[in-house]
C-alpha cells in the first residue's frame, strides 16, 4: 500500500509542479508538459555526467595544469592548491563527494518534515485508507523523502558516476557504492525528518519555544564572535593589498596572493577534520572503495545503520504528546503592525494576525534575528573596519561590499526562508475573498511588502548603528551608509516579490509547495545572477575606480549618492510595475484556482 500511495502522490506532485504553468496552460496539450520535464531531467542528468567528467578532467587530473599554473588572484590561487592536493589523495575527493550527499540528505529530511507540518494528508489517510495515526506519518515522511530522492538521483548519481571513470574503479563496485549511498541517504533524511518534526511540534509550550529561541541566539553569538576573531587574522594581510595605484608590483601581488593563500589554508584547516575519522559514513564508503576499510570499524558501522533504522523507526510510531498549555509568545510583534500602515484594511490587519498565529510562522520565526550569514558577514565587517583607518583606500573597499551585498543575503535569507508568509501568493485560496471585496492582487502585495519591511528593516538598522559606533564612521559616510542601504533595502526587497508577481501561484496543495515552482524558481535564478552578478558589481566599480587613482575620494562620495537617486527612481518604476500587472488580477478566471 506504501508503494501505491507514494506513486500516486509523487506523480500528482510532479504533475502540479509543471501542469499550473501559466505559460503552458494556454497552449494546446500544455497539460502534458510535465512528460517533457521528465525528459528533461534525464537530459540534465547526461549534461551533468559529461560536464563532471570534463571538468575533473581538466581540473584536478589534468597534470599539465597543475605544473603550469600561475594565478592571478586568491580564489584562484586557493583552489590550485585544493586542486594539487587532491590529484594526490583522490580517496578525499570521494568523501568530499560523499559528505556533500549526506549533508544535503539532512537538509531535504528537514525539508520533508515541514511538509508534512503543513499537510492536510494525514487526516485523509486515517479516514478513507483506514490507517492508523504512526502509520499515516510514516507514509508522510516517505512520500516527501522519496520526492527528494529524485535530485540524488539526477544530480549526485552523474557525479558518481563521471568519478568512478576518472578514477578506474570497478563498475559492479560503484553500482554497490551507489545503492548503498542511496540507502544511506534516506536513512540520514528519515532520521532529520523525524526528529525535527518531533522538534517543531514541542514549540508550542512555553519552554520549548524559549529554548529554541535562546540556543538560536546563543549560535548566532558565537558565529559573529567567531567571524570578529577570524576577521582580525585576516586584517594585516587585507591591510597589505597592493592594488591601491595605477603603479603594480606585479611581484609584490604575487607575494600578497601567495601570503592570502597561506592564512585562508590556515584558517581552514580544523575543518578538514571531518575528514580524518574512517567511521564516519562518507570516509568509510570512501575507504570501502579502495578497500582499505578495517573489518573492526566496519562492523561498528553497520551496527550503528542498524541502531539508526531501528531509533528511527521507533520515533516514527511514537504519537506527539496533545499540549494542554495555550501559549501564543508573538504578542510583541502583532503590536509592530500600527494600524496606521495597512490604512482602512481591517481585513490585512486580520490576515497578518492570521498568519502570525500560524503554525508556519512558529516554526520559522528564529531567522527575523537574522540568518547565520548575517552575522557572519556583521562580524566580519566590524573586524575589518575597526582594525582599518579611515584613510586607507582598502577601508573604502570594504566598506562598498557592506553597502550592497550585505543588504542583498540580508534580504534574501529571510524571503527564502518565510516564502510563504511573505510572497504574494502565500495567500492561497484566500485571495478570493479580496477579489470579492472589490480589491485586486495589487493591494495584497502593498500590505505584504510592508510587512516585510516592518520585520526585516530593523535589524539592518541595528547592524549600521553598530557599524558606525565600533568602526567610528564619519558622518558624511555615515549618512552615505544610512540611505543607501535605506534605497537599496527597499528597492532590493521589492525584486525579491518579483517571481510571486510575475507567475503567482495560489493553487499550491502544500504552503511549502511555493518553493518548487520551476517557473519561479527560473524567475528568481535569473533576479539573483542580474542582482548579484550585475547591479552590485556595477555599483561598486566607482570604488574600483578610487582604489586606483582614477578618482578622488569627493568623486566616489558624489558618485554614490547619483547612486542613491538612481535607485530610488528604480524602485519608483518597479513599483509601476507592479501595479500595472497585478491591478489587472481582479478575477478569480484569471488566477487558475
Amino acid at each position: 500500500m506504501v508503494i501505491s500511495w507514494i506513486k500516486w502522490k509523487l506523480m500528482i506532485r510532479w504533475k502540479v509542479q509543471w501542469n499550473y504553468i501559466t505559460f503552458f496552460k494556454k497552449i494546446p496539450g500544455g497539460k502534458w508538459f510535465w512528460i517533457a520535464a521528465l525528459l528533461l531531467s534525464i537530459v540534465r542528468f547526461f549534461m551533468i555526467l559529461f560536464g563532471t567528467y570534463f571538468l575533473l578532467k581538466a581540473t584536478v587530473f589534468n597534470q599539465y595544469l597543475l605544473d603550469n599554473t600561475s594565478s592571478n588572484s586568491i580564489i584562484v590561487t586557493t583552489l590550485s592548491q585544493a586542486i594539487s592536493y587532491l590529484n594526490t589523495h583522490v580517496e578525499v575527493l570521494w568523501s568530499l563527494l560523499f559528505f556533500i550527499i549526506f549533508l544535503f540528505s539532512v537538509l531535504y529530511g528537514i525539508s520533508s518534515s515541514k511538509w508534512q507540518l503543513h499537510s492536510m494528508d494525514h487526516e485523509w489517510l486515517e479516514i478513507h485508507a483506514k490507517v492508523k495515526s504512526q502509520t499515516a506519518r510514516l507514509f508522510l515522511y516517505l512520500e516527501a523523502i522519496v520526492w527528494d530522492v529524485k535530485d540524488y538521483v539526477f544530480s549526485y548519481v552523474p557525479i558518481i558516476i563521471a568519478l568512478s571513470l576518472l578514477t578506474e574503479l570497478n563498475m559492479l563496485g560503484v553500482v554497490g557504492i551507489v545503492i548503498l549511498t542511496l540507502f544511506l541517504f534516506i536513512s540520514i533524511s528519515l532520521l532529520a525528518s523525524v526528529l525535527y518534526y518531533h522538534y517543531l511540534s514541542s514549540q508550542k509550550t512555553r519552554f520549548h519555544f524559549y529554548f529554541r529561541l535562546s540556543f538560536n541566539l546563543l549560535i548566532r553569538i558565537v558565529i559573529v564572535t567567531i567571524a570578529f576573531w577570524g576577521g582580525k587574522i585576516l586584517t594585516p594581510w587585507i591591510k597589505s593589498f597592493p592594488l591601491t595605484s595605477n603603479n603594480v608590483d606585479v611581484a609584490k601581488y604575487n607575494n600578497w596572493l601567495s601570503q592570502g593563500a597561506e592564512v585562508v589554508k590556515d584558517l581552514l584547516t580544523p575543518l578538514t577534520v571531518i575528514f580524518k575519522y574512517p567511521m564516519l559514513p562518507h570516509n568509510f564508503l570512501a575507504s570501502l572503495l579502495f578497500d582499505e576499510v578495517p573489518i573492526f570499524d566496519g562492523v561498528i558501522l553497520v551496527l550503528a545503520c542498524i541502531v539508526l533504522f531501528a531509533l528511527t523507526f521507533t520515533i516514527t510510531r511514537l504519537k506527539p504528546k496533545n499540549r494542554s498549555e495555550n501559549f501564543y509568545p508573538f504578542t510583541i510583534i502583532e503590536r509592530l503592525i500600527p494600524s496606521k500602515v495597512f490604512g482602512e484594511s481591517n481585513y490585512a490587519r486580520m490576515q497578518v494576525k492570521h498568519l502570525l498565529r500560524g503554525n508556519y510562522f512558529l516554526y520559522r520565526f528564529p531567522v527575523l534575528t537574522g540568518s547565520f550569514l548575517f552575522w557572519f558577514q556583521l562580524g566580519l565587517m566590524v573586524s575589518f573596519m575597526t582594525g582599518l583607518n579611515p584613510g586607507e583606500k582598502i577601508y573604502y573597499f570594504i566598506l562598498s561590499f557592506y553597502l550592497f551585498f550585505f543588504v542583498y543575503f540580508h534580504i534574501a535569507s529571510i524571503f527564502s526562508e518565510l516564502t510563504g508568509f511573505f510572497s504574494v501568493d502565500s495567500e492561497g485560496k484566500n485571495i478570493i475573498i479580496y477579489l470579492l471585496a472589490g480589491k485586486t492582487v495589487w493591494e495584497v502585495f502593498k500590505y505584504k511588502y510592508l510587512l516585510f519591511i516592518i520585520y526585516t528593516y530593523p535589524l539592518l538598522l541595528v547592524a549600521d548603528i553598530t557599524l558606525i559606533i565600533f568602526a567610528k564612521i564619519k558622518l558624511v559616510e555615515a549618512a552615505v551608509i544610512f540611505v543607501i542601504h535605506c534605497l537599496a533595502f527597499l528597492f532590493l526587497s521589492a525584486l525579491l516579490f518579483l517571481p510571486s508577481i510575475i507567475s503567482p501561484h495560489f493553487n499550491y496543495i502544500n504552503i511549502e509547495q511555493l518553493e518548487d515552482y520551476p517557473d519561479q524558481n527560473s524567475i528568481q535564478g535569473i533576479v539573483r545572477y542580474l542582482i548579484v552578478g550585475v547591479f552590485i558589481p556595477a555599483c561598486m566599480i566607482p570604488t574600483a575606480f578610487y582604489l586606483t587613482d582614477y578618482i578622488s575620494l569627493s568623486t566616489l562620495l558624489a558618485i554614490q549618492w547619483a547612486e542613491a537617486i538612481v535607485l530610488f527612481f528604480s524602485l519608483i518604476f518597479f513599483m509601476l510595475f507592479a501595479r500595472n500587472k497585478l491591478r489587472k488580477l481582479s478575477k478569480i478566471e484569471q488566477l487558475s484556482l
